[in-house]
């Protein structure tokens, strides 16, 4: 979750996978204001009960990205400014307590999907605006918790020499691994569940064309989900604890530097797998941009606004069986 290292024993130098943080950082924060600012204009969007869990990402995804790209500039811009102080370690813990929101938020998200998909008469009564808001503050407020109170003895010295405790390190790493293994379950669980289905419930073409496409959909975002996590987001946990544990001779910083630009590209990632996943905010992104494209090249202020034609919503719609 950390940049790289622009400080060493006080003499600043320029590292290019610096700037190429920096721009990571800049274009998810753009993606973020775009997706918040599409959502916000699309009542279809705001009416959905998932949509709680997307605007808690949307927010602790851009609120991560600005301070890292704020960071980002002062490290390359302000010499005497330091990754290795007080304030760098205090940025990177921050940074990690948005990850960690973000990891439980899509983990509230896979909870709502498990649930319009296998419970559907029950969505209603299990999902309500309450319950989502109290979701959404428990995301925010329950990693503090967790975060600080294996720390409790060690908050005095938390970061002496500029350097993120190991307890946090660990409680970090930790928590983050349990939210994306429980994402993961939800998704295994949906697939288990249509195989039951599927081989206990009379058949018929319609409906067996019907749970083919949610099947392939279900597992199409289960193996997405394993790509983002296992891939592209569990090594820049694991990968600075294995450093400081084993040493930089068997973990070299290279490697940790790499684990860190890869999370960057799965926060990039954010927004064209949002709209993907989502079939009504890629209709909106899509009506969006189209509006956007007439009313540059008319250069006319009378340039009617590009309004989707309104429909009756389903219950795909309402919930986020369509989204990832």
């Amino acid at each position: 979750m950390s940049l790289n290292d622009t400080m060493v024993e006080g003499k600043h130098t320029f590292d290019c996978k610096l700037l190429v943080y920096v721009m990571f950082s800049a274009a998810t924060l753009a993606e973020c204001l775009l997706a918040g600012y599409i959502t916000i204009c699309n009542h279809g969007l705001r009416e959905r009960l998932a949509t709680s869990f997307s605007n808690s990402l949307i927010i602790s995804i851009g609120i991560f990205s600005t301070l890292s790209f704020f960071f980002g500039v002062l490290l390359l811009t302000v010499p005497i400014f330091s990754y290795m102080s007080l304030a760098g370690c205090f940025v990177r813990m921050v940074q990690r307590y948005l990850s960690l929101v973000s990891c439980l938020t899509l983990t509230c998200l896979a909870l709502d999907r498990y649930i319009a998909i296998c419970r559907p008469l029950r969505y209603y009564n299990l999902i309500t605006v309450f319950r989502c808001r109290l979701l959404c503050s428990l995301c925010w407020m329950s990693p503090i918790i967790l975060l600080l109170l294996p720390c409790v003895v060690e908050l005095p010295t938390m970061c002496n020499n500029g350097r993120t405790n190991m307890t946090f390190l660990v409680a970090y790493s930790v928590l983050y691994t349990i939210g994306a293994f429980i994402n993961l379950v939800f998704y295994v669980l949906v697939a288990l569940e249509f195989r039951w289905d599927y081989r206990t419930q009379p058949h018929s073409d319609d409906k067996e064309a019907t749970e083919a496409v949610v099947r392939y959909k279900t597992a199409r975002s289960a193996l997405l989900v394993f790509m983002l996590y296992a891939i592209l987001s569990l090594p820049h946990t694991l990968l600075p604890l294995a450093s400081r544990i084993l040493g930089q001779d068997l973990v070299p910083q290279l490697l940790v530097d790499g684990g860190h630009l890869i999370h960057r590209l799965h926060l990039l990632l954010f927004l064209p797998m949002y709209a993907w996943a989502s079939n009504s905010f890629l209709a909106s992104l899509k009506a969006w941009a189209i509006h956007r494209w007439r009313k540059i090249t008319c250069s006319s202020p009378n340039t009617p606004r590009l309004e989707m034609a309104p429909r009756k919503a389903s219950f795909v719609d309402n919930t986020s069986i369509g989204t990832l």
